[in-house]
């Protein structure tokens, strides 16, 4: 799990079945969005930008990190971008 530092009350979660859950607590108690199959493996890792509040990176076992723009609730980035298994 990983707490906005920007947008107070946002969390992320990282999921086993490779899907991100967003919270945003200050708006209801279920979640805001599912990012599905963000990841083709169990996501391992989850940042939000200290900078930019719409901006959300994650991990995964299979090698890839994705970008997200989480008011979009949209991917910013090509998975063979940064596939790290070449």
């Amino acid at each position: 799990m990983q707490c906005s530092p920007i947008h107070k009350g946002m969390l992320a979660v990282a999921c086993a079945d490779g899907n991100i859950l967003m919270w945003d607590t200050n708006l209801s108690p279920k979640p805001y969005h599912i990012f599905k199959g963000a990841h083709a493996a169990p996501v391992t890792a989850l940042s939000f930008s200290p900078i930019n509040k719409s901006l959300l990176a994650s991990a995964g076992m299979d090698k890839k990190i994705q970008l997200y723009d989480i008011d979009k609730k949209t991917s910013v980035s090509s998975p063979s971008l940064f596939d790290l298994s070449r």
